[in-house]
């Protein structure tokens, strides 16, 4: 196992604030080292420019995972706004990409083939839950209407029990409290 470079070995906000220099471009390595200094470290200018050039690498990775991502993200559609499903699959394209993009070799690239057909399978995985929720929806909703349908049966019978029949008014009012159906003309009146 490698030893910890003296950069790694920074305590975590002085690390964080290397990676933000690098990342940003805003520092040479020699003003990287100058700043380190101020801060009590003493590190080479080559422990410098070697995690540099490593962090450089791996965050043009990330980078580059990231774009073949979101068009992989972009080619699911619809399948990517399903809500918690859609921010699951969205996550795992993405997951995969980053880990796809971190194990290449040096000078490789992500191969944006085999994630296309990852997205398509992702997008068949979401078309068919769609449609299986779409079919539960339907017999959810069947479920309801028989089970007003009987309510409304019921109470029905109930009042003839009694020797009375409902008024049209009260049939009306539990239609639209069960069905959630409002007569429109009487509604615009």
């Amino acid at each position: 196992m490698a030893n910890k470079s003296t950069v790694e070995a920074l305590p975590s906000p002085i690390l964080g604030e290397l990676k933000k220099k690098l990342g940003s471009r805003s520092a040479t390595y020699d003003e990287i080292v100058a700043w380190l200094e101020e801060k009590g470290y003493e590190i080479s200018r080559s422990a410098v420019g070697r995690y540099g050039k490593s962090f450089k690498k791996t965050l043009a990775r990330l980078q580059e995972s990231q774009r073949v991502a979101d068009g992989v993200i972009a080619e699911l559609g619809d399948a990517a706004r399903m809500g918690k499903t859609g921010e699951l699959l969205i996550e795992v394209v993405r997951t995969l990409a980053f880990e796809k993009g971190m194990s290449l070799d040096d000078g490789a690239a992500v191969d944006p083939e085999s994630l296309h057909f990852l997205a398509r399978a992702v997008k068949d995985l979401a078309s068919a839950q769609k449609i299986g929720t779409d079919r539960e929806l339907k017999i959810r909703q069947a479920t309801a209407k028989q089970a007003a349908d009987r309510a409304v049966e019921v109470a029905g019978e109930e009042a003839k029990k009694i020797g009375q029949q409902l008024p049209p008014e009260a049939l009306k009012r539990i239609r639209e409290e069960i069905y959630g159906i409002v007569d429109r003309k009487a509604a615009a009146a």
